[in-house]
C-alpha cells in the first residue's frame, strides 16, 4: 500500500514537472495591410515561458474575431538552443466589399443603392462604409467604425448621411 502510494505520488511528481518547449520569440507573417502592432496587441503568449497551446489557440481566436482575417494559422519552429519560435501565419480578408441593392418604399418608388465597405482601413482593423441612392431616394453617406480608438473600452463610431 505504501509503495502503491509513493509511486502513485512519484508519477504525478514527474507529469507536473513536465513543460513545454521554451517560446524564444514570435513571428508572424502573411500581414500585407495589417499593422504589426494591431496583432501584437492580440497576441497575449509571453516570450521565455514554456509554450502553452490553450493561450495560443486564445490568441488565435482573438486574432479571427477581429473579421480582418480568413485564417489564422500557427506552428512552432525549433531551435539550436532547445527553445522554439512560435510562428503566426495569417490570410487577410478582402478589404474591399462592394454592394448594389435595388430597394423599394411606398413614399419614393424604386432607388438603387450602391455601397462599399472598406475592412481593415488604413490597416488598423477599423471599417468605412460610402453609400449612395439614386432614383426614387437621393441620399449618400459615410460611416466609420474604430473598435479601439484609445484602448480596450473605448471605440469611435460616427456617421454622416443626407438625404434629399
Amino acid at each position: 500500500m505504501i509503495i502503491r502510494v509513493w509511486l502513485l505520488s512519484l508519477l504525478t511528481a514527474i507529469g507536473f514537472s513536465q513543460t513545454g518547449p521554451i517560446v524564444s520569440s514570435i513571428k508572424f507573417q502573411g500581414n500585407d495591410v495589417t499593422k504589426n502592432y494591431i496583432i501584437e496587441r492580440e497576441i497575449q503568449h509571453p516570450v521565455n515561458v514554456p509554450l502553452d497551446t490553450n493561450i495560443v489557440n486564445d490568441d488565435k481566436n482573438r486574432l479571427l474575431n477581429l473579421g480582418i482575417f480568413n485564417d489564422v494559422r500557427w506552428m512552432v519552429t525549433p531551435g539550436k538552443d532547445g527553445t522554439v519560435e512560435l510562428h503566426y501565419i495569417f490570410v487577410e480578408t478582402w478589404r474591399y466589399i462592394p454592394a448594389v441593392v435595388p430597394q423599394y418604399s411606398e413614399s419614393t418608388g424604386w432607388s438603387l443603392l450602391l455601397g462599399l465597405a472598406i475592412k481593415n482601413f488604413r490597416g488598423r482593423s477599423q471599417s468605412m462604409f460610402l453609400n449612395l441612392s439614386f432614383g426614387g431616394l437621393d441620399a449618400y453617406g459615410i460611416s466609420f467604425n474604430d473598435p479601439w480608438i484609445m484602448g480596450d473600452h473605448v471605440s469611435l463610431y460616427a456617421d454622416a448621411w443626407r438625404q434629399e
